[in-house]
């Protein structure tokens, strides 16, 4: 972040070593690429890896713990469920963010980064970056943790 301006925040990711490598790759090797580059961050059970589920940045040990229980509550109350994966994943938890806002709902939207994503998301993304290296991973976790930067200003104040 040079300024503090929005514009700023995503300035480092045109320049970024991923972005760099797509103007010129073959888009089948790079979707293989990314395939084998998600499982070595995500599934792998050779360390280091990480789960991308609340439950465990909590440091519960397991995933669909406390902390999934409490998003579902939220999700229910809004009518919605995580389809596809555990409901505390991030990227659940950002869509619902992203759903209340679109739906006018700040304060809950609000009410919801404190409580869950950004109790753990920056240290998700500072993970990311590091197991990311160079690599699409990294930039996604440049780009969230500049979100999630801006989302805690507007929560805070």
């Amino acid at each position: 972040i040079s300024s503090g301006k929005d514009e700023d925040l995503f300035a480092p990711l045109p320049a970024h070593p991923f972005f760099k490598a797509i103007q010129s790759s073959d888009v089948s090797l790079l979707v293989d690429s990314l395939k084998v580059e998600y499982t070595r961050i995500f599934i792998d059970s050779y360390l280091p890896f990480i789960p991308p589920y609340e439950s465990i940045y909590l440091g519960e040990r397991q995933v669909m713990g406390k902390a999934a229980g409490r998003v579902t509550d939220h999700y229910k109350r809004f009518g919605v469920g995580a389809v596809g994966e555990m409901p505390d994943h991030i990227a659940h938890e950002c869509e619902f963010v992203a759903l209340l806002y679109n739906q006018g709902e700040l304060e809950l939207a609000e009410r919801f980064l404190s409580e869950h994503l950004l109790g753990w998301g920056p240290k998700f993304c500072a993970d990311l970056k590091l197991l990311g290296k160079g690599g699409f991973y990294e930039a996604v976790a440049l780009a969230a943790e500049s979100l999630f930067f801006l989302e805690a200003q507007q929560v805070s104040s």
